[in-house]
């Protein structure tokens, strides 16, 4: 079961150099832009389905009719356009804006420690 380091260098060139797995590429690769459009539009529907859903349950409970269905519509509309806006930012490569805001401190650290 031993080794020597020869071996275990070869087995370590074998492995970086072997192609990545399908699940690892990014969505883009995996998806085309077309089942992403199909993608965006039933979120978007749930999340309006899920905030009319919300509304009427909220109307019936409390009594309020139909104030909750309005509110709950439009924060289902907000929330689609919302995960929409997500969506595309991933399919076009950009993080948004809190992803870079976490990963700037990160790079500040590594530059300090290469100049010391």
């Amino acid at each position: 079961m031993s080794q020597t380091p020869e071996e275990l260098g070869a087995k370590i060139r074998d492995a970086k150099n072997r192609p990545e797995p399908a699940s690892l590429l990014p969505q883009s690769d995996l998806y085309g832009s077309g089942n992403s459009g199909l993608r965006m539009g039933t979120d978007f529907i749930a999340s309006i389905a899920v905030g009319v859903f919300l509304g009427y349950w909220m109307d019936r409970w409390f009594h309020i009719q139909p104030f909750g269905m309005i509110a709950f519509l439009f924060l289902g509309f907000i929330s689609g356009v919302m995960r929409m806006q997500r969506l595309q930012a991933r399919e076009d490569g950009n993080e948004g804006t809190k992803d870079k805001i976490k990963k700037e401190p990160q790079k500040a650290a590594e530059t300090t420690k290469d100049q010391s």
